[in-house]
Order: C-alpha cells, then structure tokens, then sequence
C-alpha cells in the first residue's frame, strides 16, 4: 500500500499566535502540557493536528471547504490551511473556535481576513489564487 506523501506545515503569523497561547497555557497548567486539563487536551489535540494530520491529510477532498482549503475540527476547535502540492507545503491560515453566528467564529474571522490582503503574500507564495470570502 502507497503511502500518502507527507507535506511540510508552516503557520500564519496569525496563527502562530492562537498556537503560542494554547501551548502556554498548557504549559502554566497542572501537569503541564501532558496533564489532563482542558488547556492541556486543546495543545495534544492541536500538536497531532499539526504534527500527524495536516502533513497526510494536506489536499484530502473529505476536510476541504470547497474553495482550496481545508480544515480539521476536533470539539469546537478548527484549524484552516491551504496547501501546495507542487510546493510539498501546507500554511496553516487561522486557528480557532467554531461558534456558529459568534463574531469570533473561525469561519467568519476567515471571511473577514479573506476580504483583506493579510493572506496575499501566502496564498502568492503557494501559487494558489486566494479564494474569495463565502459572504461577499
């Protein structure tokens, strides 16, 4: 049986940030990063994300958005890259909590940003054309 190919994972400043914070408050908690709480099970699900799926999963048709990118939702927690087969490499874009209608949802930060030419240099870099956001 073929291996999937395995892609490199590079994050967002953006999400980088979320990253960061979850990891220190695992770290600030009981048990630290490998202890049993909340903060701690967010950062282990959030490393085998980074670490196992994205680099097997990085173009699979069954987590994409439908507009070049994908996503891994674990609980309330979404994390959205685009990838680049011809680059090997997949850019974590955001990070974050799905909350249908919230201003914070994922989604529609995601749209937000979109709209924006926070993304531009990224997607440019992939070769990728940056999707449109889905609410304009």
């Amino acid at each position: 049986m073929r291996r999937p190919a395995r892609f490199d994972v590079l994050c967002s400043p953006r999400a980088l940030t979320w990253i960061e914070r979850v990891y220190a408050e695992a770290a600030s908690g009981e048990g630290g990063a490998e202890g049993h709480g909340f903060a701690a099970t967010n950062a282990r699900y959030l490393r085998r994300v980074l670490e196992d799926f994205i680099p097997t999963h990085a173009l699979d048709p069954k987590f994409g958005l439908g507009n070049g990118l994908f996503r891994a939702k674990g609980a309330r927690w979404r994390v959205v890259w685009a990838a680049s087969s011809a680059k090997g490499t997949a850019i974590v874009l955001l990070v974050g909590h799905r909350k249908d209608g919230d201003r914070n949802d994922v989604y529609a930060l995601l749209d937000r940003i979109l709209a924006t030419e926070e993304f531009d240099d990224l997607f440019a870099w992939l070769g990728a054309t940056k999707p449109k956001p889905r609410s304009g």
